[in-house]
């Protein structure tokens, strides 16, 4: 008989310990199932942060890159700032769709709110005069300081590939007496 008991003592023992085990499983899974729940509500905040971010950065590139219709056939870029490689191709891929939008006759870069430009910078916004000449816009600039003439001369290249101003209203005044011609 002592045997019997002993087996019983050993299946019940055996049986608790089960049930801890699968209480501990069920806790585990339920943790599990907490710490997903968690990880999702994060990664979907994170999509939104970055989603508003992205909307952030459109934004300032259109504010930082606007572009102005001063007349029918007249479109005005004023810069602003420093204006690097990757800031002059936004230049380019706004103003070139904005040229056919439009079809403007005359596309003026006023450059008098640049701080500073290197060669590089400067040859990008030549490709932007070019690109708009090959879609029938004649491309002005204005304001350009004695730092990004001198970075023009240097890089050569410059003489008449484009007309310049001093001041934004000369350059104005002169696509406005072109376009009523």
């Amino acid at each position: 008989m002592a045997v019997t008991v002993r087996d019983i003592t050993a299946s019940k023992r055996l049986e608790a310990e089960l049930r801890e085990a699968l209480q501990r499983r069920e806790s585990d899974a339920e943790e599990l199932q907490r710490k997903n729940r968690q990880l999702a509500e994060e990664n979907a905040e994170r999509e939104r942060a970055e989603a508003l971010l992205r909307q952030q950065q459109e934004t300032i590139l259109a504010m930082s890159t606007p572009i102005i219709q001063a007349w029918e056939g007249v479109l005005v870029l004023p810069v602003i700032g420093t204006v690097d490689t990757a800031r002059a191709a936004q230049i380019m891929e706004r103003l070139l769709p904005e040229i056919v939008r439009t079809q403007a006759r005359f596309a003026i870069l006023d450059l008098t709110g640049v701080s500073a430009v290197d060669a590089s910078t400067v040859s990008h916004l030549l490709a932007v005069v070019r690109a708009a000449s090959l879609l029938g816009s004649t491309c002005l600039v204005s304001g350009i300081s004695p730092a990004i003439a001198r970075t023009m001369t240097e890089i050569g290249g410059t003489e008449g590939a484009f007309l310049t101003f001093g001041l934004l209203q000369s350059a104005l005044r002169h696509a406005l007496s072109r376009c009523s011609a």
